[in-house]
């Protein structure tokens, strides 16, 4: 047994005293199973089972259990336990999902394997058993996805938001270029003013030495030509 384990589906096999009722054993499953926690907002699992005849003419009371949480095992598979709860009888055996199988198919494969029709008497039914599991799996979901989500929405750690600077310019301003013509076909002085050409829409698309046709136009002057632009 994985004393650190911890299920949420169990398949149990218990022998009761010759005038232990079936009434009592269910009874000593629940203290077994719940103990003081019978209150809490977890709510009640369920089980399927019944009473049958063993290979060697004993009576047995054979259950699958399904829990609203995850228990450890060794609280629910532990003989000394079932006495200490009030048992009477012997606890036989237990079973566990292992840890490459869901509840789902657990349930289903001990309830399957359970020889139904020799029931002498049933208790619970496989529909109880598997509502019990369908909240479990929902209240996971719930979880799981509310923690996606705070994990989304949380800044990553060692982020830092930049303090954003006014612009002091003015929207209405727009930048200019002083531009002195020397005799030849050279451009004597540039002189750009102390606002930057952030405004300025460069098309980038056009050959180097075409953008300086575009400042010329952009400024209001006559149309580029040969004389005005900025050979590189």
């Amino acid at each position: 047994m994985v004393l650190t384990a911890s299920r949420n589906a169990f398949w149990v096999r218990y022998q009761p005293e010759e005038d232990e009722s079936l009434e009592e054993t269910l009874t000593v499953v629940d203290k077994v199973l719940y103990g003081d926690r019978r209150t809490k907002t977890t709510g009640k699992g369920g089980y399927f089972g019944g009473v049958l005849l063993d290979g060697d003419g004993h009576e047995v009371v054979d259950l699958v259990i399904c829990m609203p949480s995850r228990v450890a095992v060794s609280s629910v598979l532990n003989p000394d336990k079932w006495r200490r709860k009030g048992a009477r009888g012997t606890f036989r055996d237990g079973k566990y999902p292992e840890e490459s199988e869901t509840a789902h198919r657990f349930v289903k494969r001990w309830c399957d394997a359970m020889n139904v029709k020799a029931f002498t008497r049933e208790v619970g039914s496989r529909d109880e058993a598997n509502r019990v599991l369908k909240q479990y799996y929902d209240r996971e979901n719930r979880r799981m996805r509310q923690k996606r989500g705070d994990r989304e929405i949380s800044k990553p750690r060692g982020l830092r938001t930049r303090k954003q600077i006014p612009c002091a310019r003015s929207p209405s301003e727009v930048p200019t270029v002083e531009v002195s013509h020397d005799t030849g076909n050279r451009v004597a002085d540039l002189r750009p003013s102390v606002q930057t050409f952030v405004d300025l829409d460069f098309d980038f698309s056009l050959p180097v030495e075409g953008l300086y046709c575009v400042f010329l136009k952009w400024n209001g002057s006559e149309e580029s030509s040969g004389a005005n632009c900025l050979f590189f």
